[in-house]
């Protein structure tokens, strides 16, 4: 009967927080940032007597320290047999810090301290917990927990053993950070743009409701008809979750002093002039404060997973790249180089490129 109430209570739950950290993933402001929830299934035993609590813990407040260490703040509660056999409702706070982390097979340990008050009894249950994280999924975890647990009701000491599933949300939410679109015509053309953007949009310059009305000159300036007001290129950034990016299996190992000749020569390669490649770099590498990274490009229609643009004339050449950058330590793995295949422009152009930071952990 317990199974079945733990089981029912837990799939409804996660059913739940599903749907609201999609809406929250999206960048729409939630009460709390919640990073991830626990449902916890503990049985604490002494030599006479043995119990169980139920709970559910959100965890507002994830803090990292480091390549290997992490700090989460939880508050939740449950319900425990604790007393009497008869169930207790309880609220409940707990410290959990994930140490000696293996990211490559997404396991870790960790300890947890915790503090239980039981509300009908008026009474505290006290307990620390090591334990051991185990990725099921880029969503998923069950982690497992055994340790030493004080009841003040009796003022008896207990061992605890615990068994979690975890879902992990928010914290795999990124921002593509200035995607800018450049427009090269060849005569004086009217476009009109689409953007559809897997995620949320949270500011674009000029502004627009369903698309953008443009005419665009040779000198490589537009004007927003709707304003009349000229722009030299478009920009817009938004709020998008990692989860949906592949494994970063290739890319390049780079030192933060050495960003600045790599990027002349990749963006180079790619097909960005000396205007697109300035602008990229004057942007990015004082924003990348990491002493190593891994740089992955993102190009052409690989991009599409990302964001997807229609224009009422098709350019004969179109250039996307969004850079994918990932702080690493100096003695990372190194992963296979990508392979960049040259773009030559001819004709009317459309060139964009915007990036997204990635956490070490996530990608």
């Amino acid at each position: 009967m317990k199974i079945l109430f733990a089981v029912i209570i837990l799939i409804g739950t996660i059913y739940n927080a599903n749907g609201q950290l999609d809406k929250w993933a999206w960048g729409n402001k939630p009460p709390l940032p919640l990073k991830k929830i626990d449902f916890n299934n503990s049985f604490l035993t002494n030599p006479t007597r043995n119990f169980f609590q139920f709970d559910a813990i959100i965890y507002p407040v994830s803090l990292f320290f480091g390549d290997r260490t992490k700090l989460d703040y939880g508050i939740g509660g449950g319900v425990s047999t604790i007393n009497n056999n008869k169930l207790d409702p309880y609220v409940k706070l707990l410290i959990n810090k994930d140490w000696k982390n293996n990211w490559a097979n997404n396991s870790r340990w960790g300890n947890d301290l915790i503090s239980n008050y039981l509300f009908n009894s008026k009474q505290f249950n006290f307990g620390l917990n090591l334990s051991y994280t185990k990725g099921l999924s880029k969503l998923l975890y069950l982690r497992i927990k055994a340790g030493p647990s004080y009841f003040t009701g009796n003022k008896q000491l207990f061992l605890s053993s615990t068994l979690s599933l975890g879902f992990e949300g928010e914290i795999q939410v990124r921002q593509v950070k200035k995607p800018v679109v450049y427009f090269y015509a060849e005569d004086t053309i009217q476009l009109d743009v689409s953007l559809q953007f897997n995620g949320d949009v949270s500011f674009c310059y000029p502004a627009f409701q369903e698309k953008w009305d443009f005419t665009i000159y040779p000198n490589s300036t537009f004007t927003d008809n709707s304003t009349n007001k000229e722009y030299p290129y478009l920009f817009w950034e938004g709020d998008y979750d990692l989860s949906q990016l592949k494994q970063m299996q290739v890319g390049f190992h780079v030192k933060r002093k050495e960003l600045i000749p790599f990027f002349e020569k990749k963006l180079t390669t790619l097909g960005l002039n000396r205007r697109e490649i300035t602008d990229f770099i004057t942007f990015w590498t004082p924003n990348l404060l990491e002493e190593y990274y891994q740089v992955q490009f993102i190009t052409q229609e690989d991009c599409n997973d990302i964001a997807t643009y229609q224009f009422s004339k098709t350019p004969e050449t179109l250039i996307r790249v969004i850079a994918l950058f990932k702080p690493v330590s100096e003695n990372a793995d190194q992963i296979a180089p990508q392979i960049l295949k040259p773009i030559i422009r001819d004709g009317f152009t459309i060139v964009e490129w915007g990036g997204i930071e990635v956490d070490e952990k996530k990608l």
